[in-house]
């Protein structure tokens, strides 16, 4: 199965201006004092801008059109208007997230995984149970690619907590997760690491069904799981800066600063998830495998072809299909194991020769383990979540007494 279009394909067909913007910047940026990753901080060095004055003239453009008026005309009569006041802010908070994702994706190489179904499935029911310096990205920034319907639901649960998962008959559980994942090293104002997680779930980039970003301090005196519980308030007051505030974006709705108590009771499966697969990626017995995108290759034979239906068809096919090389992590892997219950211990700890009769499900979790001459190396390994109880066929079967 190749890689599905990414939101980063959708980007560079439908986000002209924008991408013209990121070959410009990676150019600069990458020239004399280069930058690994880029921040607002470094805004002064990009077209960040320029980019958001020019796309503001082309919304207007296009809502003036309909009133046959100019831009101008339309932002001095309408500009007012809380409506067209907020669908500006959506489209302008939706254009800086993608710009700067992308940037820094570039600036990386476009370093892209795409996560198996199984192993998402099972990195969803995995504990983050380390210490954050364990925390690595093998590269500056990566995409990481999801298809699991699991993590789609985590997505939406971050501000849809009540949503039942696989419910929402307005889901597209066709269309990928993208989730650009950036790692920033120290500074001299912030001693301590900080990852961007910026996520995307979308058919195209005129359909964006959810935008999301979270930043979380990476220390290395945290474990993972209070580096999920970044409080951004408490570290630098009751306004934090606004690269630092959680958001979400969807067509026709944008709300800032999702609040952190959402995201502490609904939002943490699925950062965890992006986290426990990074965490894979340096495991010691990750599944990698490096694709070369067939793009290429199906859009030479569109230019060859000579029936205008066939070709139409086969570009069609053809979009479906990421432009970007890619790993292919743990495909092998299969759906999580189901283990045979144990007798249940009596008091005196022997069996009782009883049996469970559910199943239940045992997390995953991380370990940290010591190998090599005298035990001097350290390894991640992942011990992996299982089912544990009696098989289906036996939980079907199971005698009952009717009384």
């Amino acid at each position: 199965m190749s890689l599905p279009s990414t939101y980063f394909d959708l980007l560079a067909g439908l986000r002209p201006t924008l991408m013209a913007a990121l070959e410009k910047d990676v150019v600069a940026l990458s020239g004399v004092g280069a930058l690994r990753t880029a921040t607002s901080r470094n805004d002064d060095r990009t077209s960040l801008h320029e980019l958001i004055a020019c796309e503001r003239n082309r919304l207007w453009d296009t809502i003036g059109k309909r009133g046959g008026l100019s831009g101008v005309e339309c932002r001095a009569a309408y500009g007012s208007d809380p409506a067209l006041q907020h669908r500006e802010i959506t489209f302008l908070t939706t254009i800086e997230l993608e710009y700067r994702a992308a940037l820094n994706f570039l600036l990386s190489g476009r370093k892209t995984f795409h996560f198996s179904d199984h192993l998402t499935d099972h990195l969803c029911h995995t504990e983050v149970s380390v210490m954050a310096p364990l925390l690595a990205l093998p590269f500056p920034s990566c995409l990481f690619v999801f298809t699991d319907r699991s993590i789609i639901d985590a997505l939406y649960r971050i501000t849809a907590p009540e949503a039942a998962p696989g419910l929402d008959s307005a889901r597209d559980y066709a269309a990928p997760v993208s989730v650009f994942v950036t790692m920033h090293e120290p500074t001299g104002e912030r001693p301590h690491r900080l990852l961007t997680i910026a996520a995307f779930h979308a058919r195209s980039a005129s359909r964006l069904y959810f935008g999301y970003k979270r930043e979380l301090l990476v220390r290395d005196d945290w474990s993972l799981e209070q580096v999920l519980q970044t409080d951004w308030e408490t570290i630098f007051g009751p306004e934090p800066a606004a690269e630092r505030t959680s958001m979400h974006a969807r067509p026709g709705s944008l709300e800032m600063g999702v609040s952190d108590e959402d995201f502490y009771n609904s939002g943490l499966q699925f950062a965890r998830t992006v986290l426990n697969a990074a965490l894979y990626l340096s495991s010691a017995d990750a599944e990698m495998r490096e694709v070369l995108s067939p793009r290429a290759g199906l859009e030479a034979r569109v230019a060859a072809m000579r029936s205008a239906p066939k070709r139409k068809r086969l570009r069609d096919e053809a979009r479906k299909i990421s432009a970007l090389d890619y790993v292919d992590v743990g495909a092998s892997l299969g759906p999580i194991r189901v283990e045979p219950g144990r007798e249940a211990p009596g008091a005196s700890g022997a069996p009782t020769g009883i049996r469970r009769n559910v199943r239940f499900l045992v997390r995953g979790h991380w370990r940290h383990q010591a190998h090599g001459p005298a035990r001097s190396l350290r390894r991640l390994l992942w011990i992996r979540p299982f089912y544990k109880g009696p098989e289906m066929a036996d939980l079907v079967n199971r005698p009952y007494v009717v009384t």
